[in-house]
């Protein structure tokens, strides 16, 4: 066996189903042995593209992206998108061709290792042919375990060499094996649950870690339950936007609807967001809220340089301990009495009268001298779902003035 179809092995063993990139000297025989694999080639005009699109394959899919370049300065063209890759946290593996061992003055030649780390990528090198399957898997586990790209380097004098195949590969998958997802301290969850149910004005921030793990479902759920209002990271924009009460992007790109809201958030739950000083524009856009972060991660600091008041090590699945039993608890936890003070409460200080109805307001010179009429979908958000149908009343007191308007409840009607 040829050392190219080894690798081409290895790669289909790893479930490589797409390939982006451009062909050069150094990569041409591998990707026609991947073709021949039923692996799909995706030529590039410029290798940061390449990247880009293994970037984005991997985000979407949840597997690793695979791309591939020539030598010198096909490798040279990675830098930006490769950052970006390595800062977004996204697993891949770039294969990428080089020049002759020893050979310092190839037109061609560079440092890789040094390179790799200057574009924030992990770097795994083949030293010999007999190394082609352990470098393959050693480069797709450390992308899958660390969520990272990583650069395998492919000297280009060993394309042609012979490959002594002694054992079947080993995928990585098999080194890593069944992931359980983590289980929080009861003492974390019963914090987090006290400090929800004291809290009157809820939101959830919702991230890519919350739809990797799926948990769609028990989000909806627990912001039911609790009267919360669901916002997005960047990166996981548009998820759950059907949900009645979304605000949107939090962060630096929040409408002006959805800033005045977050402003006055009493209790922000993380759920797969690492809560970055972009999310939370350094804290100042939740600045009397008390922090729940949910993640994998064993700890992490969010981007106002501090910790969660109350940090949750766990999956963010549809069986995360915050979800359906937990906010059962928490659900008791506030008597009728409360709720009902709390609807009251936060309904007198805006005035608008509540409504169950999705009926748009319609934007007129009457309205528009009504701040409250403009900031109505996120009044409608912080009244819970119970709340919105239990308020009576045809009006409200504004000043000497008396209104009367319907609440549009989804945040696609806002202005700003």
């Amino acid at each position: 066996m040829r050392f190219y179809d080894a690798l081409a092995n290895a790669f289909a063993a790893e479930g490589t189903t797409d390939v982006f990139g451009m062909t050069g000297e150094a990569n041409i025989y591998w990707l026609t042995s991947m073709e021949e694999r039923g692996v799909r080639m995706y030529q590039v005009r410029h290798e940061g593209a390449g990247l880009a699109m293994a970037d984005g394959w991997a985000r979407v899919t949840g597997n690793p992206g695979v791309c591939t370049t020539t030598g010198g300065p096909g490798a040279a063209q990675l830098a930006t998108t490769m950052i970006v890759a390595s800062r977004a946290r996204t697993p891949l593996v770039a294969l990428t061709g080089d020049t002759p061992r020893g050979d310092l003055d190839n037109a061609q030649y560079l440092e890789r290792p040094r390179y790799a780390a200057s574009i924030e990528a992990g770097f795994v090198q083949i030293h010999t042919p007999d190394e082609a399957y352990g470098a393959v898997q050693r480069a797709f586990y450390l992308a899958r375990r660390e969520s990272r790209p990583i650069m395998l380097n492919v000297p280009a004098e060993f394309t042609h060499t012979q490959f002594d195949e002694f054992d079947d590969y080993v995928p990585s998958t098999a080194l890593l094996g069944k992931t359980r997802p983590a289980y929080p301290h009861p003492d974390a969850i019963e914090e987090a649950a006290e400090i929800i149910a004291r809290s009157e004005r809820p939101v959830i921030i919702v991230g890519r870690g919350a739809i990797a793990a799926q948990a769609g479902d028990a989000i909806r759920k627990l912001a039911d339950r609790t009267g919360a209002v669901i916002a997005t990271t960047l990166m996981a924009k548009n998820w759950l936007g059907d949900y009645p009460y979304h605000a949107g992007l939090t962060g630096l790109f929040a409408t002006k609807n959805a800033i005045q809201l977050f402003q006055r958030a009493d209790c922000v739950i993380a759920f797969g967001a690492s809560l970055n000083r972009y999310t939370t524009e350094h804290g100042y856009l939740y600045p009397n809220a008390t922090y729940i972060q949910v993640d994998s991660q064993p700890h992490v600091v969010m981007g106002n340089g501090q910790a969660a008041d109350c940090y949750v090590h766990a999956d963010a699945g549809p069986r995360s301990p915050l979800s359906i039993r937990h906010s059962q608890d928490m659900r008791r936890a506030r008597t009728a009495t409360t709720r009902r003070r709390r609807s009251t409460c936060w309904a007198a200080r805006w005035p608008i009268l509540v409504r169950s109805t999705s009926t748009p307001v319609r934007s007129t010179p009457a309205t528009r001298r009504a701040p409250s009429m403009r900031r109505s979908p996120a009044i409608s958000a912080w009244c819970s779902v119970a709340a919105s149908r239990t308020i009576s009343g045809s009006c409200c007191a504004t000043g000497n003035a008396t209104i009367s308007y319907p609440i549009c409840i989804s945040h696609r009607s806002a202005r700003d």
